[in-house]
């Protein structure tokens, strides 16, 4: 299994300036490399093997100008800065990583080496005989903190995946997304002043499909009610609220992005 993968930056190649090793998880050694053009991320949203590709879906950025969004000087004038949100703007993307290319030619240096179903991402031979992967978008939407149904797809293909918005500038932007990365669409969740954390997909005992469970999520407030708190729990198939608990606090509540579900709590004790 070739399941590992390093994204490594190289400022001197030209143009093309991330680089995608393939490890062997058994040996160490690096099995191929790719080229993509320069990009960030912070998260990765799963990757897996089938037939004789990698697939790599990441919430990718455009460039790290994102980071400087989090100071905090930038954070006091962000409402007047017009450029605020574009530094935020990321997009969940896809690459396809060929494992067994055919050979380069003449002819095939402008052909796209990816033949899977049901992907619009690319990779074509550069000149120098390296191969140059170009991602596709899943969904026009901001998507970060993204979970998946670990227990039984980590590693293995896989249909949906859960986030919070990273469009600071969208309607709602406290907004929680399910994405079905087979037909490229979502479902979401939000409420007016309401900012939830990191999604927790747990699944249903003797579950019967990928998203047979709930998702959970810690809530805070703003404006005038930030000694407010709570958790939210969404059908995860249809994404609707089921329920809900809400807590009054003695103190103003600070905004969590990460949050975690453990289902035998004795262990902590």
């Amino acid at each position: 299994m070739l399941n590992f993968f390093r994204v490594l930056k190289k400022p001197s190649i030209t143009f093309f300036q991330t680089q995608i090793n393939v490890i062997s998880r058994k040996t160490g050694a690096l099995v191929c490399k790719f080229q993509a053009e320069a990009f960030f991320y912070l998260h990765i949203i799963h990757q897996y093997e089938v037939k004789d590709y990698i697939i790599i879906d990441i919430c990718m950025y455009k460039d790290p100008s994102m980071l400087d969004c989090m100071y905090i000087e930038t954070m006091k004038s962000m409402q007047q800065n017009p450029n605020y949100a574009k530094m935020f703007r990321g997009r969940p993307a896809r690459f396809v990583l060929p494992l067994n290319p055919e050979g380069i030619t003449a002819e095939g240096m402008n052909k796209n080496l990816i033949e899977l179903e049901n992907t619009k991402a690319k990779a074509y031979y550069l000149p120098n005989g390296e191969i140059l992967v170009k991602p596709e978008r899943i969904v026009d939407l901001g998507c970060e903190t993204p979970r998946i149904h670990y227990e039984n797809y980590l590693g293995k293909p896989y249909r949906y995946f859960y986030a919070i918005s990273s469009d600071v500038d969208a309607k709602n932007p406290g907004t929680i997304i399910k994405v079905d990365t087979i037909t490229r669409s979502s479902k979401t969740w939000c409420e007016e002043n309401c900012y939830p954390s990191e999604p927790i997909f747990v699944p249903r005992p003797n579950f019967k499909c990928e998203d047979d469970g709930i998702v959970l999520a810690s809530l805070v407030w703003g404006r005038d009610d930030t000694n407010h708190a709570g958790l939210l729990i969404l059908d995860a198939q249809t994404f609707t609220e089921i329920g809900r608990a809400e807590f009054t606090t003695p103190g103003p509540v600070p905004k969590c992005l990460h949050g975690w579900f453990c289902p035998k709590y004795e262990q902590f004790n």
